[in-house]
């Protein structure tokens, strides 16, 4: 009698070379077809109209959270606010406790945008932020998670504002990004392109003016932003601006 040291033999062993088959297989069919990453789910009509500007130069195990895409860069990111005063934050003394963030924005190397956030500060100090814009935001006793960001030109006084809140059953930030006097509606998604099942995080949000999209940005994966041709370019960076802040918001959560 021969005894098999090595190897299965046997019904057992035409079981496991059936198995051994069907995972190569299996291998061979994911290989090929490749895996989708998960993307955030556009307007149809922005997806025609705005050219897609992917994230990149995300350093992974590194201080340096600089990032880019399109023409636009986020650069000189720091955890915490170098600059404390002039920057529209009433009861900073309140809001210190909260998570900030700062950051500029680079076009082709040239500064147009500095960029301070707060993220958890409370709802009373955020609305205080707001001041006369309140109007274009409303809100709720029970919001529970709140971002708010100032955007300037470097050297201007005066600048745009940007609140997010999430209320009591949401799962993503909704808001709005003012100047006082034109207001821009920032809507979350938790909607996946290809799917009808939402994600349980946030994909991304779209920026509207007039119920129409003028803007969005993906912070699932690496990140990409799209932004709609016919604007000018103070107000296509504005836009970049805020995407920016948007996606060094995912990684505060992170």
């Amino acid at each position: 009698m021969t005894t098999r040291l090595f190897g299965p033999s046997g019904r057992h062993g035409r079981e496991a070379r059936i198995f051994c088959l069907g995972l190569a297989l299996t291998l061979f069919f994911l290989a090929s077809s490749g895996c989708q990453k998960a993307r955030m789910a556009l307007d149809s009509d922005l997806a025609g109209r705005a050219e897609e500007m992917p994230v990149e130069g995300k350093k992974f195990f590194s201080f340096d959270e600089s990032f880019r895409f399109g023409p636009y860069e986020a650069a000189d990111v720091n955890r915490g606010w170098k600059r404390t005063t002039a920057w529209g934050f009433p009861g900073y003394e309140q809001a210190r406790a909260s998570q900030q963030y700062e950051f500029v924005l680079y076009r082709n190397d040239k500064p147009i945008w500095e960029a301070q956030c707060a993220a958890g500060m409370k709802q009373s100090v955020l609305k205080g932020f707001l001041n006369d814009d309140s109007a274009h935001l409303e809100w709720e006793l029970s919001s529970l998670t709140t971002l708010a960001c100032v955007f300037k030109r470097p050297g201007e006084s005066k600048g745009w504002k940007m609140a997010m809140k999430r209320n009591t059953g949401e799962m993503v930030l909704q808001g709005v990004l003012t100047d006082g006097t034109t207001g821009i509606r920032i809507v979350g998604s938790q909607a996946l392109a290809d799917s009808s099942l939402p994600l349980t995080d946030p994909t991304g949000y779209r920026f509207l003016m007039d119920g129409q999209a003028v803007g969005a940005v993906e912070v699932i994966n690496e990140g990409a932003v799209w932004l709609a041709p016919g604007q000018s370019e103070e107000g296509r960076s504005l836009l970049a601006a805020a995407s920016a802040s948007l996606l060094l918001y995912r990684e505060l959560l992170k």
